[in-house]
């Protein structure tokens, strides 16, 4: 078993890397908290007016903490967010971190005992290296306007154009960032499962 493996690769001309940290499972704690808060709104009624009406939500805090110790005989704690993870005492484990421009995060957990594989990392920090902003709509849809304005023509025919523009531009920007979001997802998969089929072996 590895202690620290790194894979780098490139999607669309940027850079981005796994690595890993592999060994066995000294200890493991899995927990599941409710928290709960209150929030209020405005609401209107005829018979007393507006008020405040409080609201009360709930959700389920998984966490999971593991310590594993690698092949050179150092302990690490591993503190995963969100999610509780199916692993025993005893079992080898993978640990596998995604680093790109935003930083390093959890990207996966590999199970050798198992043959488990869980996946943390959901991938929008890349998707939003790809994302065309919206605000180039800004002079598209502003352009018709400001024409027909020094133009002094009919407002009618201006308001119709930036309508067009507008619905235009953001679907064709959906489109395009989800085609582009689509190739990212399908690029992203494919080098973690090389390198966890790397990491197998």
């Amino acid at each position: 078993m590895g202690t620290a493996t790194q894979f780098s690769f490139k999607i669309k001309d940027k850079d981005f890397s796994f690595s890993s940290i592999s060994g066995e499972v000294l200890e493991v704690s899995n927990t599941s908290n409710v928290e709960v808060s209150s929030t209020s709104s405005d609401e209107y009624s005829p018979l007393s007016g507006w008020q405040k009406v409080p609201k009360i939500q709930s959700k389920t805090v998984n966490k999971c903490k593991l310590w594993i110790k690698t092949d050179d005989d150092h302990e690490h704690s591993i503190n995963i967010e969100g999610f509780n993870v199916p692993v025993r005492v005893g079992h080898k484990v993978t640990i596998v971190y995604f680093t790109s421009q935003s930083g390093t995060k959890l990207a996966s957990i590999y199970n050798h005992k198992t043959k488990q594989q869980i996946e943390f990392f959901d991938g929008n920090d890349i998707k939003k290296l790809y994302a065309i902003p919206f605000g180039l709509l800004y002079p598209v849809i502003g352009a018709p306007i400001l024409f027909f304005m020094f133009a002094k023509s009919n407002i009618t025919i201006a308001s119709l154009l930036f309508i067009t523009c507008l619905v235009g531009g953001v679907t064709l920007i959906g489109l395009t960032n989800a085609k582009a979001w689509k190739d990212v997802d399908v690029e992203y998969y494919a080098n973690l499962e090389n390198y966890l089929g790397k990491l197998r072996l």
